[in-house]
């Protein structure tokens, strides 16, 4: 196999591509002094607004995009936020730390450590490599899309014209792996891995974190066990990287729970806030940016699970009358959102005009509807325990699950997160059980009808939940072990001097729950299941999909072998398309769905007949073409039909090809034909 870095010689741009995702958005949020979690979860979402938002600036002004334009889009933004807050600090005299929001992200954070050091071996070993790539049908055109950015520095959502995309295009992911690319010198699929491994092990489960805190409030246990719970589940984010592969997606659903946590503060939900209501607002319009830049539904999921809260606000503010669920009898109810006539009437306006802003995306976006596959009953069964696409179930979140479900019935304020579950798993069951296509699309057709997306949409939800369930699970028993009538009697005269004793012994207890559970999550088939797809996924041998070993040494070589300036016929079907984003040569097709003109179709129809055929040699000059590569007849394996391109086969034995380099079966050939 033709890669040679090791994951240890990798580690460095690993940590670059942290610090390019997350430092535009720490810059800004440090300036407003937000607490801990809420930034550490924000800074990665809003630094893909900031890092997109700055190329489309660079677009409307006509200049090529660069770090340059991230660095001064950042600090423009934290100039004014850190002005308002010193002069709010001096005005009032500043607020103690949170020493209990403190000690809480701590434990998160030790959580996701211990669950990275137990299963990062397992998720770099099925990886292959630093160097490998995802050999799946829509990475072509991943590829293809970063080093478009990379080397014409247009990075703009309306940049992709060369791949066939006329309008809006979601570069969250390829402006990422594109800035990582600039200021590090890497290759495209390093970038891609290490993007890959950060959003991974840092900005998901990170975000998980802030959510969980936001809308559970679980406790010890609940936070530490956070991290192995947000890495156990098949349907995301792992799965997404066998599907597709959809980084932009993998991106988009694992920036969401930021999103959703901004949403939930500034709906009042949290209780007692942690942002006020400026701060929250926002946040959320800056992460709601930022999902939409890496994928627009993205930011929808985050509308759908916010919108039971949204509602339930609205309603509180539009009827004058009754009691509010979560109010005691006599009390009364709450009619403005956070004490805000404007923010409640604009709550109001988004809970009446989602339903509009949805069909609206579900008429827009194409569809990739699959003949309904599962059994309702099933499809129920999945959703409760934890798995999705009949793959097998990992026993520790399944558990975590069923009794956070139980705990969601039970109580009274937490039961509009059980009604958000219900409302994102029927995106499931729809995609995975309705015969009906008009039916499944009103319920899934943003998320482009997709099993896969909706599976992993549910995830969001999912894991909060398990959170809960473990954390009711662990300190109900672990209350039971620890204490006694008599000692619960000496706790209440000594609390202060026992407190934090007691903390250490807790913490240390549930970090040991977390080690535990990351390690059981390893031999469950679930985990087996989906390590054994990510493998077959990156590997690279003589039944590849994308490209053989032979193929890609071919490509790589192509910076020796041909012109830099060349065109190069090339049949994306085979992997050729590839040439671009490994070798940096212009190809005739860059993608297998953009056919660009006449021209290139009657090369694909006809190349080998150039020696007999003016109207060939004439689509030939026009697209430039003096080389044509001709790799291994094994399309890549898609849901589409692939064409069969006759006239990029055999050109060794036809006549007008004069052989410049070969590997194995494939071979670069010089066009002589139409000399």
């Amino acid at each position: 196999m033709p890669f040679e870095m090791t994951w240890a010689e990798a580690l460095p741009w690993v940590i670059a591509a942290a610090a390019t995702v997350y430092l535009p958005g720490l810059v800004i949020l440090a300036a407003a002094r937000l607490p801990v979690l809420a930034t550490l979860a924000a800074a990665p979402v809003v630094g893909v607004a900031v890092i997109s938002g700055s190329a489309l600036l660079a677009d409307s002004a006509g200049s090529t995009w660069s770090w340059v334009w991230v660095a001064g889009v950042a600090l423009a933004a934290a100039a004014p936020l850190g002005l308002f807050r010193h002069r709010r600090i001096r005005r009032t005299g500043g607020s103690r730390p949170d020493h209990r929001a403190r000690r809480a992200a701590a434990q998160y954070l030790a959580g996701i450590a211990i669950a990275a050091i137990v299963l990062a071996p397992a998720v770099l070993d099925v990886m292959v490599s630093p160097e490998a790539f995802a050999q799946t049908y829509d990475n072509v055109f991943h590829l293809n899309a970063t080093h478009l950015i990379v080397s014409t520095g247009e990075a703009s959502p309306f940049g992709l014209g060369l791949l066939g995309v006329a309008s809006f295009y979601p570069v969250g992911w390829y402006n990422w792996a594109a800035l990582l690319m600039e200021l590090t010198g890497i290759s495209v699929t390093v970038a891609f891995q290490a993007c890959t491994l950060v959003t991974i092990f840092g900005v998901w489960p990170i975000g998980l974190a802030w959510l969980a805190e936001t809308c559970i409030r679980p406790g010890t246990f609940g936070r530490l066990v956070a991290g192995p719970l947000a890495l156990s589940s098949v349907s995301f984010p792992f799965s997404l990287l066998d599907w597709g592969t959809l980084y932009s997606n993998l991106l988009g659903f694992a920036l969401m729970p930021a999103v959703v946590a901004a949403g939930w503060e500034a709906l009042g939900r949290r209780r007692p806030p942690q942002l006020s209501l400026a701060e929250a607002i926002g946040l959320l319009m800056a992460t709601a940016a930022g999902a939409a830049f890496a994928h627009p539904n993205a930011a929808l999921g985050a509308a759908v699970f916010l919108m039971p809260a949204a509602i339930l606000a609205a309603w509180r503010a539009l009827v004058p009358n009754g009691l509010a669920p979560d109010q005691p009898a006599g009390g009364t109810r709450q009619r403005l959102v956070r004490d805000s006539r404007p923010w409640t009437w604009a709550v109001i306006a988004g809970a009446v005009g989602f339903p509009v802003i949805w069909l609206t995306a579900a008429g827009s976006i194409s569809d990739s509807r699959r003949e309904a596959f599962l059994s309702v009953p099933r499809v129920l069964g999945e959703i409760l325990l934890g798995t999705s696409l009949g793959k097998p179930l990992v026993a520790t979140l399944s558990i975590g699950l069923v009794l956070g479900l139980v705990q969601l019935a039970r109580r009274r304020e937490l039961r509009i997160v059980l009604v958000t579950f219900a409302l994102l798993s029927i995106t499931y069951l729809a995609t995975a059980t309705f015969e009906s296509h008009l039916a499944t699309s009103f319920f899934a057709a943003p998320f482009y009808n997709d099993p896969y997306r909706a599976s992993a949409l549910v995830a969001v939800a999912t894991i909060p939940i398990a959170i809960l369930g473990w954390d009711w699970l662990t300190t109900s028993v672990y209350s039971w072990l620890t204490s006694s009538s008599h000692e619960r009697e000496e706790a209440t005269r000594v609390a202060t001097t026992a407190e934090r004793p007691r903390q250490r012994r807790e913490a240390l207890a549930a970090g040991g729950l977390a080690a535990a559970l990351a390690l059981l999550i390893l031999p469950t088939p679930g985990w087996a299941d989906t390590t054994a797809r990510l493998r077959d996924t990156f590997t690279m041998d003589d039944e590849s999909d994308v490209l053989t070993p032979d193929e890609y040494t071919l490509i790589v070589r192509l910076p020796q072998t041909t012109p830099s300036d060349t065109v190069i016929a090339a049949d994306p079907w085979q992997g050729a398309s590839l040439a671009f984003a490994f070798a940096d040569r212009a190809v005739t097709q860059y993608y297998m769905r953009l056919i660009a003109n006449e021209n290139v179709a009657l090369i694909n129809e006809s190349l080998n007949t150039a020696a007999h055929d003016p109207a060939v040699c004439d689509a030939i000059r026009a697209e430039g073409a003096e080389y044509a590569l001709e790799l291994e007849p094994h399309p890549i394996k898609s849901v589409r039909e692939p064409p069969d391109n006759p006239g990029l086969e055999g050109l060794g034995e036809a006549e007008g090809f004069e052989l410049v380099d070969s590997e194995g079966r494939s071979a670069l050939y010089r066009i002589t034909a139409c000399e």
